[in-house]
């Protein structure tokens, strides 16, 4: 299976290349495509879904991150997260509030399903113009549009397992300051090259 993972960075905060350095590696040693697509202008959180469904095309599944999302267990392969869809079109992990979706970490197989999910949730700010400016934006979509609709064909996974700032497989470092997010990025880029002997 063809799996790739992708995400978009745009600024040039201190975070991203810690970030980056530290997926690439675990893609590179898990066989992994990896691709770093960088808007141009500001971007925005709407950007990830056309990506995504782009990065579809010669995949046969997509593991979206955050770009503040990071995995801090080398070693276990991403074989459990495919396994932990049962099946489903896409998986993804709760916010804060459980039943509530949380976008910043989320996988999708190349299935007819998942690419109605996607359509649906990329249409949504036509159907709801202040989802261009109402935060979480895509998120709010995505909960408010989408999960529902397309329940059967949804996984969401208790936010310990996909989605936690301090999760053991992906960290995603969400709801931060940009300076917390460049030093415990950095933190933990330095932790896994010291347990990992990783030449720098």
């Amino acid at each position: 299976m063809r799996l790739r993972v992708l995400t978009l960075h745009y600024g040039a905060d201190a975070y991203l290349a810690s970030a980056r350095d530290i997926n690439e590696r675990y893609c590179r040693r898990h066989g992994l495509d990896f691709h770093v697509r960088v808007p141009r202008g500001a971007g925005s959180p709407w950007m990830k879904v056309p990506a995504v469904l782009q990065a579809l095309a010669d995949a046969d599944a997509v593991l979206y991150l955050d770009a503040d999302a990071v995995f801090v267990d080398h070693e276990r392969s991403p074989e459990w997260l495919l396994k932990r869809m049962h099946g489903a079109a896409m998986l993804i992990g709760e916010d804060f509030k459980p039943g509530v979706a949380n976008t910043g970490v989320w996988l999708v197989r190349n299935t007819p399903s998942a690419q109605e999910i996607l359509r649906a949730w990329a249409r949504t700010p036509e159907r709801d113009a202040t989802l261009f400016t109402r935060w979480p934006l895509d998120e709010a979509g995505f909960n408010e549009q989408v999960l529902a609709a397309y329940r059967a064909d949804i996984e969401l996974v208790p936010r310990a397992e996909l989605n936690l700032v301090d999760g053991d497989f992906i960290r995603h470092h969400m709801s931060e300051p940009v300076a917390s997010k460049n030093l415990k990025l950095a933190r933990e880029r330095r932790l896994l090259a010291e347990r990992h002997q990783w030449r720098v």
